[in-house]
């Protein structure tokens, strides 16, 4: 199905088109990493003209991301937990069969904002702050696995003051479309369902700080997809979270606060723990709840 597209193709038809989608779903299931792959080729359908839709730039890398996890998984073995990322207990009972015991229910958490609340640790914060959650959406096990060494926070922003609240200016997508970009919430919003917290502040000069949250605000970077490829060869079209933070820093004050990168395979990446962990910030506040679930 991939060979049937090549890259200089301009156009398809939409039969043809629901028949590659339908396809690459499906291989989906068991080639990790490609689940975020299709908004581009599935924004494609919305545009067609005349029965055509066309291939764009976007839509060839997302074929050519396929084409390089497809030679990826198939020459090496495949980790069940890539395709299914199951607790340990979850995976025994997997591999145990039908006649394994039920997993008892997951102990319930405490609100993270009533174990630590606001109140008690926000006065230490300031505008420029980069704060980190582990979410409980479908995605934050992968993204905090992917995260680095120690592989728990799963998302980042960028604090700001607006009047006497808190806020996080950060990028996300929809859990199952990959389609969404730049937003501010209250930082009670943004821990709302939360499982930890860290606050870690860049060592940047106050006037530097200053001049990325302004830029923050700046409504072309407001305007920035998220980038669901993970990909920093786009030259900035699209950004993921950490990717926009770290680029909105060096916009504003010529400093790179994610040095150095990591990679997934051989796609350089900035993982949360390239900022969070980054010798270029300094830590402010970290409370985890005892129990994850990761």
């Amino acid at each position: 199905i991939l060979s049937s597209i090549p890259a200089t193709q301009k156009r398809t038809s939409v039969k043809k088109w629901h028949k590659v989608l339908g396809e690459l779903r499906c291989m989906s299931l068991a080639m990790p990493g490609s689940r975020h792959l299709f908004s581009h080729m599935q924004q494609a359908l919305s545009k067609k003209v005349g029965g055509r839709v066309s291939i764009t730039r976007d839509i060839h890398q997302a074929l050519e991301d396929f084409r390089w996890l497809f030679n990826d998984i198939t020459s090496r073995p495949t980790r069940l937990a890539e395709l299914i990322p199951l607790a340990a207990a979850a995976l025994a009972v997997a591999l145990a069969g039908p006649g394994a015991a039920r997993l008892p229910h997951a102990p319930a958490l405490p609100a993270l904002l009533d174990v630590a609340p606001l109140a008690d640790w926000q006065g230490g914060l300031q505008p420029g702050d980069l704060v980190f959650r582990r979410g409980n959406g479908r995605w934050s096990g992968y993204f905090a696995g992917a995260s680095g060494d120690e592989g728990f926070f799963s998302h980042v922003g960028l604090l700001v003051r607006e009047g006497d609240s808190w806020q996080v200016v950060h990028t996300e997508a929809d859990d199952r479309t990959g389609i969404g970009g730049v937003r501010t919430d209250s930082l009670r919003h943004f821990l709302a369902d939360a499982h930890g917290v860290a606050v870690v502040r860049p060592r940047l000069e106050a006037a530097q700080a200053a001049q990325a949250v302004a830029l923050a605000h700046d409504p072309g970077w407001q305007a920035i997809p998220f980038d669901a490829r993970f990909r920093l060869d786009d030259g900035g079209e699209a950004m993921y979270c950490t990717e926009w933070i770290q680029a909105l820093v060096l916009a504003a004050t010529g400093e790179d606060i994610a040095r150095p990168r990591s990679h997934f395979g051989r796609i350089e990446i900035i993982s949360i723990d390239d900022l969070r962990l980054s010798a270029r910030v300094e830590p402010v506040f970290d409370h985890r709840l005892a129990t994850t679930g990761r």
